[in-house]
């Protein structure tokens, strides 16, 4: 029993030093970006991506990998060992992704040093400073003592002060940004088929079109296997129609040269689009970024080039912001790089939000940062005051207010800071006067006399008794709240509109009212295009028809109308709902009379057209109901006049128009 009681205690004895020994062996560090770019290229054929690229900000570095979706877990699982941040990817094609991974930039060895050298300084300072003797430091106080006497002498015991009566304000709580550019698509473009490069057509760099042809590969072999194919085929086709001119046909001869021959045309068919293949095609407008070298042999699948389009770059907004932002909202960025102010435009659907930069000057490139706001929250009806009026002590944030006769310490809870205006949360009161001039001699309960400017002494004087100070307005500009969204819509500069509807006559010439009345209603159709942001140029016709009848022998008319307009609109206003416009327009009538054969100036039963021109002035509004689809609202004064030849008169068809319809936009964003 004792030799066990004792094998225990060496047991236990051993096991508390082991733990004591691991203990101080410390977890290995995970390995930074530097690291991860020496796996990459030392795994590239085990984690099978097509290429990476590396960002470089001033606190971050951001490795961009590039791979198919199958291989997009195997890379994720590859992190585990490594000191990241964050990771993001997203879809650029059916099977292509890009996965953005961010870590911290390493501290450059200079910076640490310096901080080094910076610790040591100040602990030879605290050293310093406690071997001060005692005899210093009553010498400190003394003049500390002398500089508040000196101070006391100088402020009055009743300190002059002015005041500011504090309002209700409008304050616009904002959310900052400060995001990456990225380009709107960025697409490596894979080869369907193995062959060799015979051809490169453009250089890297340069800026492509849809459907242009970059690269085009080695097509000897497939020529060859066409031509061969091409013979099979030929060959089944003879079979086939000798088995089918038999004397005595044979059912399953000829099936069986049926089959042979669709096999040798599919296989064909397949051979001709391999060659299609063979001619590498940009998938849309964009820049070369990358492109393989002539003569190099590629595998299928592998990369030919990889196309951005850096005439249009976006900003991604992350997916916990993205209730702050509305599709087609605007947005003012600055970009530091190329100190500029762009106007931008929201463009949002379920799956992401982003920001649209129109890059044609190509001044942006990828990775450039640019800064940013949307507004967050507003604040109606509270107090708000300016960054140079709050005070400080070691006890916080405060500013002196008038009570009574005395100025009274009031501390303050402070909310966000805008363009240097401060937002109260507690401590103040509307109408609560607060002390402006005179702080340097304010203390709590200090005695003070309120003065106020005397318009026409020219000077300051002391308040009277019952005067007060006029309470601060809200200024008109605070009155216009910007809210969520921006209530103004970008649309791309040139698309265009087709609409129709239905649209109300009014002509007031007495020879033609005597006949078929003052009004009357038409149908249209309309077409317009935007030459400039706020410029159309638009074409209609209406067709109108009106029944009548002749005031002498009773008998009926119809007359048939057909105007042609082509003129060109101004938008006025561009509002998230409304877009109001005017214009002008050259007019072209086209009429015809349909009448009975005894009608004395009419002897055929029906006239052919006749022309005649005229002009309109027109106002009237689009109505946004959707991203592309709008309500039309017109009205139009028509100025013409249509000779009678007959009776050599002229009716005046000059009268206001009403059009009212649906209009579709195509191409506008």
């Amino acid at each position: 029993m004792k030799k066990i009681t004792l094998f225990v205690f060496i047991l236990l004895f051993m096991g508390f030093m082991c733990s004591g020994s691991f203990a101080q062996v410390e977890k290995p560090t995970k390995k930074g970006y530097e690291d991860y770019i020496a796996f990459l290229k030392d795994n590239k054929e085990a984690l099978n991506y097509n290429t990476y690229g590396l960002i470089e900000h001033s606190d971050e570095v951001v490795i961009k990998v590039y791979c198919s979706k199958e291989t997009k877990d195997m890379l994720l699982e590859s992190l585990k060992d490594f000191n990241y941040k964050t990771y993001q990817f997203e879809e650029f094609s059916e099977s292509q992704i890009v996965i953005s991974i961010f870590f911290e930039l390493t501290k450059p060895p200079e910076k640490v040093e310096l901080e080094e050298k910076e610790a040591v300084e100040k602990k030879d300072e605290e050293t310093i400073a406690e071997e001060i003797k005692p005899e210093e430091i009553v010498k400190e106080k003394v003049e500390e003592k002398e500089k508040q006497a000196l101070e006391k002498k100088k402020c009055p015991g009743r300190v002059k002060v002015q005041v500011r009566r504090i309002g209700p304000k409008i304050f616009k709580e904002h959310k900052y940004f400060e995001e990456s550019i990225l380009y709107d698509q960025d697409s490596v473009i894979k080869t369907q088929l193995t062959a060799s490069v015979k051809e490169i057509l453009v250089a890297e760099g340069d800026r492509l079109k849809q459907g242009q042809v970059v690269v085009r590969l080695d097509s000897t072999v497939l020529e060859k296997e066409i031509k061969s194919v091409e013979a099979l085929v030929k060959k089944w086709q003879e079979i086939l129609y000798k088995r089918q001119h038999w004397k005595e046909r044979s059912p399953r001869a000829e099936k069986q040269a049926e089959d042979q021959l669709m096999e040798a045309e599919e296989l064909l068919a397949q051979k001709e689009d391999d060659l299609a293949n063979t001619q590498i095609q940009a998938p849309f407008d964009g820049k070369v970024m990358y492109i393989v070298s002539e003569g190099e042999p590629l595998e299928a699948g592998a990369i030919a080039f990889r196309i951005a389009t850096d005439h249009l770059m976006k900003v991604s907004i992350p997916e916990s912001d993205a209730e702050l932002f509305k599709h087609d909202m605007e947005i003012k960025v600055f970009c530091q790089e190329v100190e500029a102010e762009i106007l931008a435009s929201v463009s949002k659907t379920e799956e992401k939000t982003k920001i649209l930069l129109n890059n044609e000057d190509f001044k942006l490139s990828e990775g450039m940062k640019v800064n940013f706001r949307v507004l967050f929250k507003l604040h109606e009806e509270v107090i708000v005051l300016s960054e140079n009026e709050i005070l400080k002590d070691q006890d916080g944030s405060f500013v002196y207010v008038v009570d009574g006769k005395f100025a009274s310490k009031r501390k303050l809870e402070l909310g966000p800071v805008e363009e240097g205006k401060v937002l109260v949360l507690s401590g103040l009161n509307i109408d609560d006067e607060v002390i402006i001039t005179g702080i340097e001699c304010l203390k709590d309960r200090k005695k003070i006399k309120v003065m106020v400017w005397d318009e026409k002494k020219g000077k300051l004087r002391a308040r009277k008794k019952k005067e007060e100070i006029e309470i601060e307005k809200i200024v008109p500009e605070e009155i216009e709240i910007e809210r969520v969204p921006v209530e103004k819509v970008i649309k791309k500069k040139n698309f265009w509109r087709v609409g129709a509807g239905a649209g109300y006559y009014m002509v007031t010439d007495d020879l033609f009212t005597e006949i078929y009345g003052s009004s009357t209603l038409s149908g249209f159709v309309t077409a317009s295009f935007t030459i400039k942001e706020k410029v159309e140029i638009f074409f209609s016709v209406a067709y109108v028809t009106k029944n009548g009848e002749f005031t002498i022998s009773e008998e009926d008319t119809k007359l048939i109308m057909i105007p042609f307009y082509i003129g060109i609109k101004y938008i006025i206003k561009k509002t998230k709902k409304f877009e109001p416009f005017v214009g002008a327009a050259l007019v072209r009538y086209n009429l015809k009379e349909v009448l009975p054969a005894s009608t004395e100036y009419h002897p055929e039963t029906e006239t052919n057209y006749h022309s005649n021109f005229g002009a309109a002035i027109l106002a009237g509004t689009y109505w946004s109901i959707g991203s592309k689809l709008d309500f039309i609202f017109s009205l139009k004064y028509d100025i013409s006049q249509s000779p009678i030849e007959e009776l050599d008169e002229k009716i005046n068809l000059s009268g206001l128009r009403a059009f009212i319809g649906l209009t579709y936009s195509f191409g506008r964003k």
